[in-house]
Order: C-alpha cells, then structure tokens, then sequence
C-alpha cells in the first residue's frame, strides 16, 4: 500500500515539473517587443491623430498623438487592430524576426459614404426658380404618415376602440364582485309588489297622464 502511495506522488511530482517546465519554454519563447510607428492618412505625409491599437489576444491598447505617432509594448504573432473614426479599419501581426524594436508606417484608407444621386435642375430667371422653390414639397412620405397617425381625430378612434387593459378589468370584477357580496342578503324587488308604485301609477291616472296622445306633433 505504502509502495502505491509512493508511486503516485512521484507520478504527480513529475507531471508539476514538466508543467512548470513548459511554460517557462513558453515564457522565453514569446519575446516581448516595443511596437511604434506613425499612421498616416492613405499616401500622404499627413499624420492621422487619435487612432486607436488595440491588442486583440490580449485586450490591452493605446491611442496615437496629434500627429499618429504611437508606441506599444507587444509580444511576437500578436494581432493589432487599427482603426480611426472617417477610416477602414486594419488588422496588422506582428512578424518573429527576434528583433527587440519594430516600427512600421501604417496607411489608413477614408472611409467613404456614397450618396444617392442629385439632380440640380437649371432655372431661366431667378423668378421661376423662387416659383420652383416655393413649390418645392418637403414633407417626405415618413413625415406624412407621421403627422397623419398623430392627428387627435385618429388618437381619438384609437382611444374608443382601445379594449380595457388589465386594471381596468381588475377593478370591474372586483366592484361587481363587492355588488354581489353586498346583496347577497337581500330580496329582489318586484314593482308589481311595491304599494308605492302602485300608488303613484294610480295618481297618474287620475292626472291623465295616459289620455295624452302619443305622437302630439301628427294630426
């Protein structure tokens, strides 16, 4: 028993050290480097300011002066991403050549928005193009089915056709549902049984209520 215990200790004794020792390989393989360089806009000489680097393997970046200088400190194989606001972005890797310094120039192409096409028409006076103008319509179909869905006659269909939410049909079953409690211990009432009906049915004969002719307006 004593001999398998032993054996297995130095079993993971063993599996610790080449553990430890492949990553210190690994430390003194990868080589750290100081990364700079000046990014400029296309072909020109003209430095781009503020452009972001970011390590993307290891989450870590900085951002290029007023003029697209920049410095990093990176290690061999690692990606940086490039990118500036009005700019395509770049990916750019950094080579193992076993060098302790890499500076590089990086070209950032603009990022260019296309437009629809505009047709400017030509005008005879300055009379039919303030006519034209004036003519002009503005108001774009978003903006018409806008003001027409906002109008208050179509608010307020919407509002009569609106079903009861969940409040109000909670409180409708709860104020019939107190009606119900509250009479439940009293006996429906009959006009044909009430004296006082009666009574006044009997005083309004005797008034003539009912010799009135029913349509008074017809001949």
């Amino acid at each position: 028993m004593k001999i398998c215990i032993r054996f297995f200790t130095l079993c993971y004794l063993l599996a610790l050290a080449l553990l430890f020792h492949d990553a210190n390989a690994q430390t003194l393989n990868e080589r750290r480097i100081r990364f700079s360089g000046i990014v400029v806009k296309g072909d020109s000489a003209i430095g781009v300011p503020y452009v972001h680097l970011y390590v993307t393997n290891a989450g870590v970046g900085t951002v290029s002066d007023e003029f697209g200088y920049f410095t990093l400190s990176v290690y061999e194989g690692d990606s940086i991403e490039i990118s500036a606001i009005g700019y395509d972005p770049r990916i750019l890797k950094i080579p193992k050549r076993n060098i302790l310094n890499y500076s590089v120039l990086i070209n950032l192409e603009a990022d260019l928005m296309r437009f629809e096409e505009i047709e400017i028409p030509l005008f005879a006076s300055y009379e039919d193009f303030k006519r034209q103008f004036l003519a002009l319509e503005m108001t774009t179909k978003a903006e018409k089915n806008l003001q027409k869905n906002l109008s208050q006659e179509v608010i307020y269909q919407m509002a009569a056709a609106m079903p009861m939410g969940a409040a109000a049909n909670f409180r409708y079953f709860m104020e019939a549902q107190m009606a119900r409690i509250s009479n439940r211990h009293f006996i429906p009432t009959i006009s044909l049984l009430n004296p006082f009906a009666w009574a006044d049915f009997i005083k309004s004969i005797k008034r003539g209520d009912h010799k009135k002719p029913l349509f008074p307006n017809q001949d």
